[in-house]
């Protein structure tokens, strides 16, 4: 039997968002099995943000992760937590809400997509929270992308939500929130469609 070409959705933005000379390496990036925790540079980041989100909600937990940063990570991991501190007041008066991991097949890629957090707000809209900690310069078209590949995955489940991108390096916010994003479907089932044969042909 064969198996599908898989990612998860970091994978799946590399690759949409790579230079042509760029995709080669972005498809190697997104074969799933190819992880290695100590090869990834903000796994400690990420993992403060979530804990920040289910316990204190003060940024403390972010804080913790500057102060415990090696001398290659601090510089980087400062502003990240200088960013967030002007972010996460979007929930203050939010309550947090559990959310699952999804994979859903685009074009014949498997993708897995699982949120940073999801937030449930005081009129009952819940927020699904995808936070980008690298420092790569994302169009406001990319970030838009992104809002859509996750409402999408969701659409089932959740098909009120509200998605949220973070760009916590450049401290900015994008929202699917009274917006059609559908224009961008062409593209993510392009790129989909060629990561999937991509991955296929590399196995």
């Amino acid at each position: 039997m064969t198996t599908r070409p898989a990612t998860n959705l970091t994978g799946f933005v590399n690759y949409a968002t790579a230079r042509p000379t760029a995709r080669a390496s972005a498809i190697r990036r997104a074969e799933l099995g190819d992880y290695n925790p100590r090869g990834d540079f903000y796994r400690r980041m990420r993992v403060a943000v979530q804990a920040d989100r289910r316990t204190a909600r003060d940024g403390s937990a972010v804080e913790a992760a500057v102060v415990n940063a090696d001398s290659r990570r601090k510089p980087r991991f400062a502003r990240l937590t200088a960013n967030w501190e002007k972010i996460y007041h979007r929930w203050d008066s939010c309550k947090p809400h559990e959310i699952h991991r999804v994979e859903v097949d685009v074009a014949g890629l498997s993708l897995s997509v699982s949120p940073t957090f999801a937030e449930l707000r005081p009129d009952g809209i819940l927020e699904i929270v995808v936070v980008r900690y690298a420092e790569n310069a994302h169009s406001i078209e990319d970030l838009d992308m992104i809002l859509r590949v996750v409402q999408r995955a969701y659409r089932r489940t959740h098909p009120a939500a509200v998605v949220v991108c973070v760009d916590l390096w450049g401290a900015r916010l994008r929202t699917s929130e009274g917006r059609d994003l559908t224009r961008h479907d062409t593209r993510i089932e392009t790129d989909a469609a060629g990561l999937a044969y991509a991955l296929r042909n590399a196995a």
